[in-house]
């Protein structure tokens, strides 16, 4: 699956490996997922940085390269769940700690996304929803 994206750079890092781009359109045409975009940034912006499936697959976008990563463990404590994805060189780790359910059906989620490769890591505080 391909992701049809719009993207810009989040200038957050010198090291290209860990220079994420902006999603700008829910990728999934038709398919439920998690999105999720940096705090401060309004989810009604439309500007992810991290989206991931039912299916437990995860992408993001590294300097514009689309990069899939495969879920591999939740794990699950009295603050919230972490859930770990893997692939093309690169961990992330999506850590939730607040999770809203909304009248509507809609989840909202706050937590942390950190990115991986080889002995680089960044973090990002995020904030997402996820939708049917």
């Amino acid at each position: 699956m391909s992701i049809n994206v719009m993207m810009s750079n989040i200038g957050v890092d010198t090291q290209d490996h860990l220079k994420l781009s902006v999603i700008n359109e829910k990728p999934f045409k038709g398919e439920a997922g998690y999105y999720f975009s940096l705090a401060s940034v309004p989810l009604s912006h439309k500007e992810y940085i991290f989206v991931a499936t039912p299916l437990k697959r995860g992408y993001f976008l590294v300097g514009g390269r689309q990069m899939l990563v495969g879920h591999t463990l939740t794990v699950r404590d009295r603050k919230g769940f972490s859930n770990y994805f893997s692939g093309e060189k690169y961990n992330a780790i999506l850590t939730i700690r607040e999770e809203d359910k909304t009248e509507s059906g809609i989840t909202n989620y706050r937590g942390t996304l950190e990115i991986q490769y080889g002995s680089e890591k960044r973090k990002f505080k995020v904030h997402g929803r996820q939708y049917h």
